[in-house]
């Protein structure tokens, strides 16, 4: 059976928070002037969280074993096209990433 693997986990070190006591600075963002993200095919502004899996090898995976890993991604809720730019980098829509 293969594993699932949760790309959103927070127990790697590399997100692990730096430990100095600074404060994140704040900044003010008019998110009205900012533009929108349209579905290409229907001009939708609507967008519903949607996940897709990949399938790894035992051999491209770094435990040995098949793993499937979920991938998430945004889905127009009016036609259910998939937004080329809301997809994670290096994915590309239609599977061509195999």
């Amino acid at each position: 059976m293969a594993n699932i693997i949760d790309m959103g986990s927070n127990s790697g070190k590399a997100n692990q928070r730096p430990t100095n006591s600074a404060k994140p600075q704040q900044i003010n963002v008019d998110l009205n002037s900012a533009p929108e993200l349209h579905c290409p095919k229907c001009d939708s502004l609507f967008f519903q969280e949607v996940t897709f899996f990949k399938k790894l090898s035992a051999l491209m995976s770094p435990t040995g074993q098949e793993t499937i890993i979920p991938v998430v991604a945004y889905a127009c809720v009016e036609c259910g096209t998939i937004n080329p730019a809301l997809l994670p980098v290096g994915f590309e829509a239609g599977g061509k990433n195999g």
